[in-house]
């Protein structure tokens, strides 16, 4: 394939003409949405923990929620997603309580009209809004033990700056990953990402995204991404917070036991990220596949995000 690099796209991309381009086998992933029209998804979101071969975890939560565009300008959209049903397997009691009851929670947001995330509009009332949810289970079980901890430690959460946004742009990401973008069939699209942590130690990654597919019988389109992070800058990372937690007076170690334990570590590490988008006529979402998988020492880590369009 022809490798470009990803910045290109974003001066072709102002092009007007129909999502599907196909005399010239492209793209633009700038969704055509219908004002005051809802649309229904299926979310379900799968974490699993593996140790060497043994699953140890397999912990899937479904849920089901519509957006709808609330109102529309020359500059933005504004839209609103809403969480539906929710049902969880979780084991902690207290967290899929607090899961499964936090249907009907609204998220109103805005995005250009090329379908990319701009604001997130009602902090207050969704925070109001979770914690109605952990008053009303407070209320239900106060006499279990250890519930008022778990409510008061959650609530510390939610009335954070940062609990509400990190919620809401986890699955936004994903609806939203490809809007913006432009891209021809038989081509690569080469980019390098940053990415800040608390730690001070950036990692970059390089990602290559590819239109997958065009399937004119059924007028859709199907794109790819695949994302790699620096081996090197995670390893930094790594090495910075398995010091930080081995260096505990506590534990007795020594210098060199510290060292031992985080390079016997860090030769295990391996971080990817994918996804897989598919978009119909209209470059509205009808499915997308995210999987995010990270293995440190004998312990791999998966979370699989499925969101379905109902037909």
């Amino acid at each position: 394939m022809k490798k470009i690099l990803l910045f290109v796209n974003i001066l072709i991309c102002s092009s007007v003409f129909a999502q599907i381009d196909y005399e010239n086998n492209a793209v633009q992933v700038k969704p055509n949405w219908e004002l005051k029209k809802i649309y229904n998804y299926n979310f379900s979101d799968r974490n699993i923990s593996i140790n060497v071969n043994d699953t140890v975890m397999n912990v899937v939560n479904n849920s089901k929620k519509t957006v709808q565009v609330l109102d529309k300008n020359n500059f933005a959209y504004k839209l609103e997603l809403i969480n539906g049903k929710n049902t969880s397997n979780d084991p902690d009691d207290f967290y899929r309580d607090f899961i499964n009851n936090s249907d009907g929670i609204k998220y109103q947001f805005t995005t250009n009209l090329s379908g990319e995330f701009l604001e997130l509009l009602n902090i207050n009332d969704i925070r109001k809004s979770f914690l109605k949810v952990t008053d009303e289970l407070y209320d239900k079980k106060r006499k279990v033990k250890g519930y008022k901890e778990n409510i008061v430690s959650l609530e510390s959460m939610i009335n954070s700056e940062t609990y509400i946004p990190y919620v809401f742009e986890q699955e936004i990401q994903v609806l939203n990953f490809f809007n913006g973008y432009y891209l021809k069939l038989g081509e690569e699209y080469i980019g390098k990402t940053l990415q800040d942590n608390i730690f001070g130690f950036p990692i970059s990654s390089s990602t290559t995204t590819f239109l997958q597919e065009i399937d004119k019988k059924d007028e859709t389109f199907t794109i790819v991404s695949d994302q790699n992070l620096s081996k090197d800058d995670f390893e930094k990372l790594w090495e910075e917070m398995a010091y930080y937690m081995l260096n505990d007076k506590n534990l007795q170690l020594t210098q060199d036991q510290i060292k031992k334990e985080i390079k016997k570590y860090s030769e295990t590490i391996e971080l990817k990220v994918g996804y897989v988008s598919k978009y119909d006529k209209n470059a509205i979402l009808l499915e997308s596949d995210y999987k995010f998988i990270m293995n440190i020492g004998s312990k791999k880590t998966i979370n699989h995000l499925n969101i379905k369009r109902d037909k």
